[in-house]
């Protein structure tokens, strides 16, 4: 044959090969895995608001609690004085009913006072005295009043002041750290422990920037732990980072991976495989 056949045959069958590369590797695409790693959604330091001496500490490592759940309280002693002082006050109500009854006598003075007037029997400067003393009363229950609400301001103040020396979970969680015992000082600058919340967890990966616009928030993922724990666990994107690391040619993705009941620890190797990318 003739040069010329086979020259057609080469270019003909690269021809082929050009066009059926992309289609073989994006098939391969939609089976590629990725390293990633497993962590907790937050790991919270937990602190106390105020300052003192702890007086007890109800969890330790590796328990489990729950938001709201009590972890620790504070030396509080001075602070229950205080608010038992601060409600004596707020229910003491004896300046209020005094001011009452006495703003009732000088309104019936003032009424019998005006009627003798009108009659000539008093003077005009029985009349203005009445009228005064009257007004005084007024003022006297209104200041009375205001005084009862000031009291039950203070009481309210002084129970978010005792609420403050007992330390709630602010999270669900494991307990992965504590740093002080019962008896210590605890202040703002000394976390008491450490709480890793683990439902769901956060699946850290990062992609080639060539894969940016098959992946979006809300896709399906398969993540595989190492071992000993194994297994094909199914995840969502929840995160998907616009801005590139151009160094290493690839940007981050996070998955939000169920953990119901804690099955699944954290800190652990994976792989992940992106189910349907287009």
């Amino acid at each position: 044959m003739s040069d010329a056949f086979w020259r057609a045959i080469s270019v003909g069958f690269v021809a082929v090969f050009v066009m059926t590369a992309p289609m073989e590797t994006s098939a391969q695409d939609l089976m590629q895995e990725f390293d990633c790693i497993i962590e907790p959604r937050t790991v919270a330091k937990i602190g106390s608001s105020g300052e003192g001496l702890i007086e007890s500490i109800t969890v330790g490592r590796g328990d489990i609690v729950r938001r709201g759940d009590v972890l620790a309280t504070l030396e509080s002693t001075l602070e229950r004085a205080e608010m038992e002082l601060a409600g004596v006050r707020a229910n003491n109500d004896v300046e209020v009913a005094s001011s009452k009854a006495r703003l009732a006598f000088e309104v019936e003075r003032l009424t019998r006072t005006e009627t003798l007037h009108a009659k000539g029997v008093v003077p005009v400067s029985a009349l203005e005295e009445a009228k005064t003393a009257h007004m005084l009363a007024k003022f006297s229950v209104r200041s009375a009043e205001l005084d009862m609400k000031l009291a039950r301001l203070a009481l309210r103040q002084a129970q978010v002041v005792l609420e403050r020396r007992t330390i709630h979970s602010p999270v669900d969680g494991i307990v992965t750290e504590r740093n002080l015992a019962p008896g210590e000082y605890a202040y703002d600058q000394s976390p008491l422990m450490t709480i890793a919340e683990m439902d769901p967890l956060n699946v850290e990966v990062y992609v080639p920037i060539e894969r940016y616009d098959s992946i979006s928030r809300g896709m399906t993922a398969q993540v595989m732990p190492e071992q000993p724990i194994g297994g094909t666990y199914d995840a969502k994107v929840s995160v998907k980072d616009k801005v590139f690391d151009a160094a290493s040619g690839t940007f981050g993705i996070r998955l939000e991976l169920s953990n119901t009941n804690y099955a699944l620890p954290a800190g652990l190797k994976c792989r992940v495989r992106f189910k349907n990318a287009e």
